[in-house]
């Protein structure tokens, strides 16, 4: 599958008029965290300083000001694009729009193997994910 298709496939919302480029920007920092490691498993604090840098960079490119990481990372979750590991798996996540609330209740999150294998298609670079905003 190429990354432009996954992308088209996503059932991202209209904000404003606007697609709201959380699930692209998420996408994005996913691809970055796992080329710097080739780790699947991720600390939830260090996505959420990736996500805010990758937000930051792009900005520009989208009206959303609205950076938040939360419904993003749930869809990705009901979707199976990423496990997330619970601190306690009897509390889950009240409000995934709460950053303390994500930080305080999730413990790591794994990259799924269907997004590793998007990652690794030779045409498939954090520039490429970008340019679908």
């Amino acid at each position: 599958m190429e990354i432009k298709i996954f992308i088209d496939g996503l059932n991202r919302d209209k904000a404003r008029g606007e697609i709201a480029p959380h699930q692209i920007i998420l996408l994005a920092t996913l691809f970055r965290l796992y080329n710097k490691t080739k780790n699947t498993k991720i600390n939830v604090e260090e996505l959420i300083n990736e996500f805010n840098d990758v937000w930051e960079r792009n900005k520009m490119k989208f009206h959303s000001r609205n950076n938040n990481i939360g419904l993003p990372l749930k869809v990705f979750e009901k979707n199976e694009y990423i496990n997330i590991k619970h601190k306690d798996p009897e509390n889950q996540i009240e409000d995934y729009r709460n950053i303390n609330n994500l930080k305080s209740n999730i413990d790591s999150l794994n990259i799924d193997n269907f997004l590793i294998q998007l990652f690794k298609i030779e045409n498939c670079s954090e520039t490429a994910i970008l340019t679908h905003i």
